[in-house]
This record gives structure tokens, C-alpha cells and sequence, in this order.
């Protein structure tokens, strides 16, 4: 009972958009990341992949492209209870690391539980049975996460970097 009474004290109501929103900054402060990198490493392979990764960051963009201006809105303004507490790029430890002496291994792992705490929240947005609409919308940005994930697994399996 403890349990659910600690998770009460911590739910809040939020709009969606707010949610969007911060995940949207949370992608902005991993692609800083990523640029600071790419600015102080010497090593062209570690470039590239930071031009990677930093692509791979605008999957809310292109979910968002999916929809009119006119169902977006109702999208951003439906109200859900929320219990996540939402990831902070600066407290990861990737975001920790000398990006000047980041390895291709780290930045993939690093991607790969970035990928993973924003499919968490999205999750947890689906859980509270949101509209059709915007269930629509986080179910595509779970599915391009998780095929990111795929490909960065691979990427760390085979060494590529």
C-alpha cells in the first residue's frame, strides 16, 4: 500500500504537449552533446558518428510531421496523469564524459539508453490510455526508437566503431 501511496504523491496532471516538449530537450541537449564531441575529437570515425546520432535525434520532428496542424493541437492540449519522472540528458552519464576522449562503444551505448528512456516515457504515456490520436503518435516514436536501438546494437556487436 506504501507503494501506491508514494506514486499518488508523485502524479501530476500534464499536457502532452509539455511532454513533447521536454523530450524535444532532451534531444536538444544530446545533439549539444554530440557537437561538442564532433568539435573536440580528433578522430574522424567518432565524427561521423556523431553526425549520425545527431540525425537519429529528430524522430519527434518527423512524428509530429505526420499530422495536420489541426490534429496536432488537440493532441498537445489532451491532460494525462503522469508518474514518469521525465530524463535529464545532462545527468546521464554519457553526458558526464570529456567529449574529447569519448569512444565510439560509449556513444552507442550512450544512444542506446537515451533511446531507451524516452521509449519509457512514451510508454508511460500510452498507459494512461490516451486519445487515438495520440496514442497513434507515441506509438510511431516508440517504434523508431526501438528501430534505432536495433541498428545501434548491431553497430556495437560488429565493433564498427
Amino acid at each position: 500500500m506504501a507503494s501506491k501511496a508514494n506514486r499518488a504523491e508523485h502524479m501530476s496532471i500534464v499536457c502532452i504537449g509539455d511532454l513533447l516538449e521536454r523530450a524535444d530537450e532532451f534531444e536538444r541537449q544530446i545533439g549539444k552533446f554530440y557537437a561538442a564531441i564532433h568539435d573536440e575529437t580528433e578522430n574522424a570515425d567518432i565524427r561521423l558518428l556523431t553526425c549520425y546520432l545527431a540525425r537519429h535525434a529528430d524522430h519527434l520532428k518527423q512524428a509530429l510531421g505526420d499530422f495536420s496542424l489541426g490534429e496536432i493541437g488537440p493532441i498537445c492540449e489532451e491532460r494525462i496523469e503522469c508518474t514518469t519522472e521525465f530524463p535529464d540528458a545532462r545527468q546521464r552519464q554519457i553526458i558526464e564524459a570529456d567529449p574529447a576522449k569519448v569512444r565510439g562503444r560509449e556513444l552507442l551505448e550512450g544512444a542506446v539508453n537515451h533511446d531507451g528512456a524516452l521509449i519509457g516515457l512514451y510508454r508511460s504515456v500510452l498507459d494512461r490510455h490516451p486519445s487515438e490520436g495520440a496514442a497513434g503518435l507515441f506509438e510511431s516514436l516508440i517504434r523508431m526508437e526501438e528501430s534505432d536501438i536495433i541498428m545501434l546494437k548491431r553497430m556495437i556487436d560488429i565493433g564498427y566503431f
